[in-house]
């Protein structure tokens, strides 16, 4: 009897992992990294740097703290490897932004301070 009763405690106590989303099912690899944005907070520019382990078009966009979109820059082409690019941001009023990075249908938002 505390055999069964140990056995169903445990089957309970799995079933929750298991029906959590992403459980057993391995996640494709990402085909770029954002490593670091920097300097933070900004004067005229920062970095963006980017680690791409196969061949991707990267867009980023900046929006206010109103939900706006205040600058989008040219897409970038970027070859496997690491990069760093440089945005220019002398034309915005001081303030807390979010910068959008795109690659296919992944979106990352990171929050930058402009001085």
């Amino acid at each position: 009897m505390k055999i069964k009763l140990l056995l169903i405690f445990l089957i309970i106590s799995w079933l929750p992992m298991v029906a959590q989303p992403g459980f057993g099912v391995v996640d494709s690899v990402k085909p770029y990294q954002i490593e670091k944005i920097f300097p933070n907070p900004i004067e005229d520019y920062f970095f963006v740097e980017v680690e791409a382990t196969s061949r991707i078009t990267i867009f980023f966009e900046l929006i206010d703290i109103l939900g706006q979109q205040v600058q989008k820059w040219d897409p970038m082409q970027l070859s496997p490897g690491s990069k760093r690019i440089k945005l220019l941001m002398n034309d915005h009023h001081s303030g807390i932004y979010l910068l959008k990075a795109q690659v296919g249908g992944d979106d990352v938002v990171f929050r930058i301070r402009k001085v």
